[in-house]
């Protein structure tokens, strides 16, 4: 892995660290996430920038990593730029319940193979 990917990696880390972050802070509870903008706003940003960083890693890292979903983090990114008025919460709430924690693990498990 090229020092770019490692880059590129260690912050969705950090962004994946954050959402977990301000989970921990609203007390991980889905009906104040579908009611609090202030919840809802703080978990976007990094879903977005978690996103962004996706559409820069290195072709060869994808094909490596074919565990990591790449094209659904790029769509995610996509979804949260273009139709953040129409963002289904509920949707995303999910995203940050279930796939950002196994994200998280798969990310760790790439620096760790480096």
């Amino acid at each position: 892995m090229n020092d770019r990917d490692t880059q590129l990696i260690e912050h969705m880390i950090r962004y994946c660290k954050e959402i977990t972050g301000t989970v921990s802070f609203f007390g991980n509870d889905r009906s104040a996430f579908l009611e609090n903008y202030i919840y809802f706003n703080s978990c976007s940003t990094p879903i977005l920038q978690i996103g962004e960083l996706a559409k820069r890693v290195s072709d060869d890292l994808i094909k490596k990593h074919p565990e990591i979903p790449w094209r659904q983090i790029k769509g995610a990114r996509d979804y949260f730029v273009h139709d953040y008025l129409s963002i289904d919460k509920e949707l995303a709430w999910d995203m940050i319940e279930k796939d950002i924690p196994t994200l998280y693990e798969n990310l760790c498990n790439i620096l760790k193979d480096k």
